[in-house]
């Protein structure tokens, strides 16, 4: 039996490195989050156990030298030089922006308070943490109908932004608020992540995009003893009503734009020094 543990464990080393290829710094994260519960219990059987346990203090000792490995990495990281500049902490505050898959994005809304029958932009930046091609699809839905009684905000379903390596891009979507509706609402933002393959040309990382969990699972972890609440990222807006205003026509939505991208070479150098 202990040959299907080395066989588990070679295949999970594999895959490690080859992951730690792409993004160094998540293998990072992941070796120092598992290694400490680890190397604990290891070296409390070691210490205190009734009997000699060599693979216990060999074990004990490799997480040791695995949490000193990823803490110097994790902050050489945090310190070293970026080759590219951060575009997008410069067009808004980087505690409002995310990340998902190597691409980080930010929302900004042109309104947050509406009268009813109007419509307004809401513009999605996204950054390519990645030396080769992704596309980001972005969604917006309605978090709940009740507040906006007997109204709504109509959206389009989805729209997309096509990012070069390290590029920062823009796009706006136009919404609207129907004539009738009132009160204060949240916009729910979607989104998903296509493309593989290259290196990681930046350093900085943002904190980490997560989608709200439904009310069933909410409920669900409370009848298990478990408190949960936010997720997700939001636009929350005000609602005037305006009775007989006409229901505005949503126009399509306009092509991306790129605001910024990088030279070949300046791209190539940030592969090589960062990925």
């Amino acid at each position: 039996m202990f040959w299907m543990f080395w066989v588990g464990l070679g295949i999970a080393i594999v895959g490690l490195v080859i992951e730690a290829r792409h993004d160094r710094y998540a293998v990072m994260k992941f070796l120092l989050v598992a290694s400490l519960p680890v190397g604990v219990i290891t070296f409390a059987v070691w210490r205190f156990g009734e009997t000699p346990h060599p693979v216990a203090a060999a074990v004990a000792v490799a997480c040791a030298v695995t949490l000193a490995f990823c803490t110097v990495v994790l902050v050489r990281s945090h310190l070293g030089r970026e080759i590219l500049p951060n575009v997008l902490a410069r067009l808004v505050q980087p505690a409002a922006i995310v990340e998902l898959d190597g691409v980080q994005f930010a929302v900004r809304s042109s309104a947050l308070a509406l009268q009813g029958g109007q419509t307004f932009e809401v513009e999605f930046l996204a950054q390519n943490c990645w030396s080769i091609p992704r596309t980001v699809q972005f969604g917006l839905k309605l978090e709940s109908r009740f507040p906006l009684a007997r109204g709504g905000i109509e959206a389009p379903p989805s729209a997309s932004i096509s990012l070069p390596g390290g590029a920062v891009g823009s796009l706006k979507v136009t919404l609207a608020s129907a004539p009738d509706a009132g009160g204060k609402c949240s916009l729910l933002v979607d989104a998903r992540v296509d493309g593989n393959g290259g290196v990681r040309v930046r350093r900085w990382h943002a904190q980490t995009f997560t989608k709200p969990l439904p009310a069933w699972a909410r409920i669900a972890a409370a009848f298990g003893g478990l408190v949960t609440w936010g997720g997700g990222m939001r636009v929350r807006l005000t609602v005037r009503p305006t009775p007989g205003a006409a229901r505005p026509v949503l126009p399509p939505p306009a092509p991306c734009a790129i605001l910024w991208e990088p030279t070949a070479p300046d791209l190539q150098v940030a592969g090589m020094k960062i990925g």
